[in-house]
């Protein structure tokens, strides 16, 4: 299909508000102040519309989890990346892909938390469905 039918066909559904809406927003996202982590890039795919903004991959492939200091040095070694990454900018949201060992990603969040003192929005994904999953906890 023709990019100009679907952009036609977008605003007979939901209204030209709605289209500029949605592209005012995505424009926000690529000026910098919202990041997203990839925990681990492996071989599963992350659909580009829940990648937002600056996109930083904390560590890819395979992890030397042969003993506990193994995994503490390697855990150590990728949390000071994305400590130097937090560190780039003032970030107004940031955005978690959880993947990899969990442990990994509890680890990151916690740093997140402990820098910039933002809650990630956490990408959950089960049987074929995305949602993004932002918390605030004080109204818990």
């Amino acid at each position: 299909m023709h990019n100009l039918q679907i952009l036609n066909d977008y605003i007979n559904i939901f209204g030209e508000n709605k289209l500029v809406e949605l592209l005012t927003e995505k424009i926000k996202e690529n000026e910098g102040e919202i990041l997203t982590i990839i925990a681990n890039k492996t071989h599963h795919f992350t659909p580009t519309e829940y990648l937002h903004g600056d996109i930083f991959i904390a560590s890819e492939g395979n992890l030397d989890f042969s003993s506990k200091d193994s995994i503490i040095l390697t855990y150590k070694t990728i949390l000071k990346g994305v400590l130097n990454k937090l560190k780039e900018k003032s970030w107004k949201k940031i955005y978690l892909i959880p993947s990899g060992h969990s442990t990994l990603s509890l680890q990151i969040k916690a740093l997140v938390y402990h820098t910039v003192r933002l809650e990630t929005i956490d990408l959950f994904y089960s049987k074929g469905i995305y949602h993004e999953i932002d918390i605030y906890y004080r109204d818990i």
